[in-house]
């Protein structure tokens, strides 16, 4: 038994050290936009917003939707949700059709490998501030309330 806790333990030690950190660069990344558009992303903005279930998903939505046009721009700002854990059909049938309702771009992270390169805590949104290309700051919430600071500062 204890052989096995042991070795649950170290796996999850091995799983988050593989996580960005702050003071490391964030590799560039090729993602698909919820229209299928490719974006290459060399360099970072100064913020980087990441979703990765529903519920931070819908929380961030509902906030973004309440902004003018141009808003992530604005504030040197992407979108990214993790949807490598959605199943296929919920993704072409639901998911993306709502995307496209979006005034704003989502960056879509379908391979399993690049979301667990991001931070995450459950139930939560990470917002990731660089500078420098260097990560400055990583920070997590599920409080609308906050996003106004946490994305615009």
């Amino acid at each position: 038994m204890n052989k096995i806790f042991f070795i649950l333990i170290s796996v999850a030690v091995m799983i988050s050290a593989n996580e960005y950190q702050t003071g490391q660069s964030i590799k560039p990344i090729i993602l698909n936009d919820q229209f299928g558009a490719t974006h290459k992303i060399a360099k970072m903005p100064s913020t980087v917003i990441i979703t990765f279930e529903k519920e931070p998903s819908n929380i961030l939505n509902e906030y973004l939707l309440k902004q003018s046009e141009g808003y992530l721009e604005k504030n040197n700002a992407i979108y990214i949700a993790d949807i490598s854990q959605m199943p296929a059909f919920v993704t072409k049938s639901f998911a993306l059709p709502k995307m496209k309702e979006y005034k704003y771009k989502v960056l879509l992270i379908t391979d399993e490998n690049e979301g667990a390169l991001y931070p995450y805590q459950e139930g939560q949104i990470t917002i990731i501030k660089m500078e420098n290309d260097r990560i400055r700051s990583i920070s997590f919430t599920d409080k609308p309330s906050q996003l106004n600071e946490m994305i615009e500062k």
